[in-house]
């Protein structure tokens, strides 16, 4: 931004002051006229403004005030600039606030960061409490699941063992059964055999010697009769 002449002059500044007015040669309509650097610094202060405006950041951020605070400096630095001889001084000056507003920025940035981080915790707590009761549900689901799969084990295994049973005790019903009627059959083929041998007995010649009348019990063939009698 180019100077004004005035302030090319020596004691520039002086003036400025009321009391040169007429000095000058300036009428009083046009002393009351702001000088054209003020009138530059506040045209350059309401530019900035309505730039930062144009951006739509909420007022009462901490991006706000920031911007807010880059506005007035960038205009006082062009003050600075405008000056020379009180210039270092002015430098020294914004220096120092520098640093202050630095600290001051930075607090209320953690205080901004805090604060959004407090705001959080409750959705972050919802969120890690959900969290672990979905976990939870699965950890569950699955072991619920395993012990479902499990006892379906045990259950095919019960009714496979008690379809075993059933056949065992079938089978041993079936063998005794068969034992009981085998028995019966051996029975009737010992009382069968019995009664065959008598016959035999009874058909055969030593029977029939057995019957002779006057054969006695020292006669040839009297053992046979005896043997005959004792078998039947």
């Amino acid at each position: 931004m180019a100077l004004p002449d005035l302030f090319k002059k020596p004691s520039s500044l002086a003036c400025l002051r009321p009391a040169n007015i007429q000095q000058l040669g300036i009428k009083q309509e046009a002393a009351d006229e702001k000088p054209q650097l003020l009138q530059r610094l506040e045209t350059c202060l309401h530019q900035a403004k309505h730039a930062a405006a144009s951006l739509q950041v909420h007022s009462n951020s901490w991006g706000a005030a920031k911007l807010d605070v880059d506005v007035y400096r960038q205009v006082f630095h062009m003050f600075i600039a405008s000056m020379t001889t009180y210039r270092p001084l002015l430098l020294r000056i914004q220096q120092a606030y520098d640093v202050a507003l630095q600290d001051a920025a930075g607090s209320a940035y953690d205080h901004v960061h805090l604060q959004t981080e407090l705001s959080m915790m409750p959705q972050r707590h919802a969120e890690a409490v959900a969290a672990a009761r979905a976990e939870a549900s699965a950890r569950a689901a699955a072991m619920q699941d395993e012990l479902q799969h499990k006892l379906q084990e045990l259950q095919q295994q019960a009714d496979q063992a008690e379809a075993e049973c059933v056949q065992i005790d079938e089978q041993l019903h079936y063998f005794q059964k068969h034992i009981l009627q085998a028995r019966r059959e051996l029975d009737q083929i010992d009382t069968a055999n019995r009664r065959g041998y008598k016959e035999l007995l009874d058909n055969s010649s030593w029977h029939l010697l057995a019957q002779l009348p006057g054969l006695s019990s020292n006669a040839p063939g009297s053992h046979v009769g005896k043997a005959y009698r004792m078998s039947s």
